[in-house]
């Protein structure tokens, strides 16, 4: 299904017996001279040096695939991007990446039509929901390093998506699916048309709209995921829970505060001690004198999308041999992504009507004299303002013109491309304004001790919000020129030069709402929050430029040898922060240049060598350099929600930091800031380095029989990271400089916090072995082609470089703040069947267990089954693991005419449930992750297409 240029011995030795004779001659070719992703050099299109991954738009038609991202997470090199499913927790932004070799989205460089698109931030990684499938005419996915080409972020790779050119055909698709369980309904549609030749009539013109709808799916809609509450078996046999729940609890818990030097007391449920239950609420659970929240059904499973786009592209030929293009995309994307109900520390005023009448008569019962008591606080859910919900918009713009031609015997162009990305969000419910909440209270107009009756919801209403909390702005524009051409001949045949500038301004610009920014230097008075939100967001409005120059030689030394040599050299300036905060956001100082101006120079070597027609043996070494994301140097250091789980106060008394854990109870969910390293010299960000290998084989000794492997390697020096909070908790000796003592914006209470700023670690090495193999045998009653492609990962780290050593991902739980999963392998077989008008093809994809997250007893995360089915103590567990997971789709067509064609599908065929997981990252639910396993289960799909 998918072609690629890679190789090897292995394979030939294990399938070469299985090598099927040639059905027919080799027919001769019309080559003619094209660019090819990974090179700057216009040449005849032939296997390169460089292991590149092509997808047609027959191959894209056949993975049943409905956008840019899920079609790219089909491939066995792609792993540790960013999923919907990630949007749940009010993190996400919306937004959907790609990363290679797992090394991280920021290290792989999204193009359309080889030029660059503007992140939907302050780095380099792009929203592939803003790219519409209709206009794409094949993808292809250079799976190596190419900095010493493309620039420093494409350090693992290069994914280009490549629309149609020169066409005057018309298409139009229209898809509908459904999953066998509720939700999840799916509606696409697309038109395309192009007009005029550009060689018969001096232009063509290419245009397509687009647009799709995916319903939502609630965690509740699926077994698997519609509790935090599960029973489960660990390896020995042993009856454990694990026990996902808030201590944001409807009814909320109370913590008191006493004087004389007498302990917190707390938390506790007031209606819990006093009325021996937790209230009507189902989703709450008692634990002790506390109640917990059983979150999970509340969340989104799957958020709602729809997205929106147009595309039009046109070319003039000019006198000679120049031709003018142009393109523009425009695209809106929505993610409507839902999690939690409000969850929020507040005050509780002494001898307040709250504290009266629910706090006073549980006193007796925790053994607390009313005298005593100073401060009271309450772990609050607000169910009545129903799910956390905001509306993610992705508004991208993106122009491009140029010019190109022949000069003699050599192909230049030059280009100019303006990008541009919108992100905002709407808040569509769950969140209040602290400032009505507390004026309902004080009318006596809102208990939130009595929830979940219409009266109470109506009562909350005039305080949920309905606002934009905030709208960024990314803009891009780069200025390029290139030219390639042969130099001279060595044995009659053509050394190559291709030579290349470019000049890059990056913008960007965040502006919170006022609610998220609260009082600061910028709105002083300014003393309202947003209930079940962060606090403290700054605005940022920063700039950058960066120029390089590029140089790629190649020369045929033999007929069978051809060697590459790329260079390349950066500038990147320094960062301009026009809105320049202290530490504390209290005072707003004058513009100022930040983090270190970088420059390095790049390289790139690679041979070709084709001792006879059937083989192929490459291979490949080179260097890259990246700078830092602008956030990374100028974000401002901002309140990012609680770590996913309590811990246990890793500070003991007598210590600075323990004034954070002091009225704290002893184990919690803490504060968690994240922010930019703003400063120069030894003490700024340095830029990251790295070095890759790669060294492949394809044979081919006929058209039946194509078999590749490709070993490759990645090491990156300095890589710029952050440390995850169980590791910081776990070891406040070795990470104590990530911790800090703040204010608790809804208190106003100093609090132990966990500062998630990026650093430079020891080094980050990814390496492992690409194969795929493809066959295709004829028989009467029809022909049949089958792919198997994957991805074995043989070394996989992180080294932060504090002295904890080398730290994996590899099949566990890995070391970083987002505890993403490097699979060992990665495995895809495809099998089609065309039999006159009709194609079946049949998908396997197959990825292995991993151990799973691992949690302390004081995070009341995993807990012993009693004999009775009762909940017993928590334990410390860590070795969980998850089994290995396949799934396996089906697709039939049927080609009525040339011009009109149905398709019909089922993806998860054999409605495989997603293994069992207990991990608290990668999006709010709970017991499957949607990151790296089917959570849908049976869906079908109808498609017609009419081409005209």
């Amino acid at each position: 299904m998918f072609k690629k240029s890679s190789i090897s011995v292995a394979v030939l030795v294990a399938l070469g017996s299985a090598v099927v004779p040639s059905m027919a001659q080799d027919q001769p070719q019309q080559l003619e001279r094209v660019e090819i992703t990974g090179s700057s050099i216009k040449r005849i299109a032939a296997e390169g040096s460089l292991p590149v991954v092509t997808m047609t738009h027959a191959d894209i038609a056949k993975t049943g695939a409905t956008s840019a991202a899920d079609l790219i997470q089909l491939l066995p090199s792609v792993q540790g991007s960013f999923t919907t499913s990630q949007s749940v927790n009010g993190g996400g932004g919306g937004v959907t990446t790609v990363s290679l070799r797992n090394l991280g989205s920021k290290y792989t460089l999204v193009l359309l039509n080889g030029r660059r698109i503007a992140s939907f931030g302050t780095g380099s990684a792009v929203n592939l929901e803003q790219l519409p499938l209709a206009a794409i005419e094949r993808v292809e996915v250079l799976t190596d390093g190419a900095s010493a080409l493309y620039g420093s972020d494409a350090i693992g790779g290069v994914v280009n998506f490549i629309t149609r050119k020169n066409t005057t055909s018309g298409e139009i698709n229209l898809s509908i699916g459904a999953p066998q369980r509720a939700g999840g309904k799916n509606t696409e549609f697309s038109i395309s048309k192009g007009f005029g030749s550009v060689d018969a009539d001096g232009f063509n013109l290419f245009g397509a709209l687009s647009y799709s709808k995916l319903d939502r799916i609630l965690a509740s809609q699926r077994d698997w995921t519609r509790t935090g509450i599960i029973p489960f078996q660990d390896s020995t046999g042993r009856n454990l829970y694990v026990f996902q729940t808030s201590a944001n609890s409807n009814p909320p818990n109370v913590t008191l505060r006493r004087s004389g030097g007498l302990d917190a007391v707390g938390p506790f449920a007031p209606t819990l001690v006093t009325g021996g239950n937790c209230g009507a609420n189902s989703g709450s659970v008692p634990l002790g004198q506390a109640c917990r929240q059983d979150y999970a059904n509340t969340v989104d499973l799957q958020p709602a999308t729809e997205n929106k786009s147009a595309f039009v592209s046109g070319d003039v030929k000019l006198p000679g041999t120049f031709r003018l293009h142009s393109e523009l995309l425009y695209s809106l994307a929505s993610v409507k992504a839902g999690f939690a109900p409000p969850a929020q520390t507040l005050s509780l005023a002494v001898g307040s009507s709250l504290y009266n009448r629910y706090v006073v008569p549980a006193l007796p019962d925790v053994g607390v004299d009313p005298a005593t008591v100073t401060r009271a606080t309450v772990n609050l859910r607000l169910l009545d303002a129903g799910q956390r919900a905001s509306d993610y918009q992705t508004e991208g713009t993106h122009f491009s013109v140029g010019l190109e031609g022949d000069i003699g015997n050599w192909a230049v162009a030059t280009n100019w491309v303006h990008s541009q990305t919108v992100q905002k969000s709407d808040l569509l419910s769950g969140y209040t304004s602290l400032n009505g909440l507390n004026d309902l209270i004080a009318a006596n107009s809102y208990d939130y001790f009595i929830q979940g009756t219409d009266a109470s919801r109506a009562a909350l209403a005039p305080a949920v919000l309905h606002i934009e909390s905030g709208k960024s702005t990314s803009k891009l524009d780069v200025l390029s020129a290139n030219a390639s051409g042969p130099v001279f001949k060595i044995d009659g045949r053509d050394a190559m030069l291709g030579l290349g500038a470019e000049y890059r301004i990056q913008k960007y610009k965040d502006m919170p709402a006022p609610i998220f920014q609260g009082p600061n230097v910028l709105q002083p008075d300014y003393d309202d929050l947003a209930v079940g939100a962060g606090w403290g967001s700054l605005p940022v409005q920063v700039k950058r430029n960066n120029y390089g120059v590029y140089g790629e030689f190649i020369a045929p030394v033999l007929k069978q040898l051809e060697l590459t040599a790329a260079v390349r050299y950066d500038h990147y300036s320094d960062v301009s922060n026009a809105f320049n905060f202290t530490a504390d956001g209290a005072e707003l100082l004058p513009p100022a240049h930040e983090g270190n101006a970088a420059s390095r120079g790049t390289y790139k070597l690679s041979a070709r060598f084709q001792p006879v027609k059937e083989l192929l043996l490459r291979a490949s070494a080179g260097t890259g350099f990246r700078v830092a994301s602008l956030d990374d140097i100028a974000g401002a250091l901002t309140d990012a929600g609680v770590t996913g789980v309590p811990y246990a106060c890793p500070v003991g008394a007598g210590d600075p930091l323990h004034a954070g854990c002091e009225g704290h109870p002893a184990s919690q969910q803490w504060k968690v800031n994240s922010g930019g390293n703003p400063f120069v010299g030894a003490e700024g960000l340095k830029p990251e380095t790295s070095k890759q290998w790669s060294f492949g084989l394809r044979i081919e000794p006929n058209e039946n029989f194509s078999a590749g492997l490709d070993f490759w390697a990645v090491r990156i020096k300095n890589a710029i990271t952050t440390v995850n909070e169980s590791a910081a908790f776990a070891d406040l000796a070795r990470y104590r400089n990530l911790f800090a003592v703040t204010t608790e914006s809804s208190t106003g209470d100093p609090i132990l916090t966990l500062n998630q700023l990026p650093l430079n670690a020891a080094s980050r090495v990814s390496q492992g072995v690409d194969w795929d193999v493809i066959l295709r045998n004829k028989f009467s009653f029809g022909a049949l082609t089958t792919q198997f492609s994957g991805t074995f990962m043989t070394k996989q780290y992180v080294d932060f470089g504090f002295g904890a050593g080398k730290q994996s991902s590899l099949n566990q739980f890995g070391p970083e703040a987002d505890m993403a999963i490097a699979a060992r392998v990665l495995a895809r077989l495809t099998s089609s069947l065309q039999t006159g008008d009709f194609t079946n093809t049949l998908s396997l994809a197959y990825r292995p267990g991993y151990t799973d997250q691992s949690y302390l007893a004081e995070s009341q995360v995993v807990a012993l089954r009693n004999s009775d089915g009762s909940r017993g103590a928590f334990i410390d567990f860590s070795g969980y693991r998850v089994p290995s997971y396949y799934k396996l789709d089906w697709q039939g067509s049927y080609a009525y005419s040339k011009a009109l064609g149905f398709t019909v599908g089922v993806k998860n065929l054999l409605d495989r449930a997603p293994p069992f997981t207990i991990k608290t990252t990668g999006g709010n639910q709970v017991g499957a992750d949607a990151r790296y396993a089917d959570v849908i289960g049976r869906a079908y799909y109808l498609s017609g297409t009419y081409k005209f």
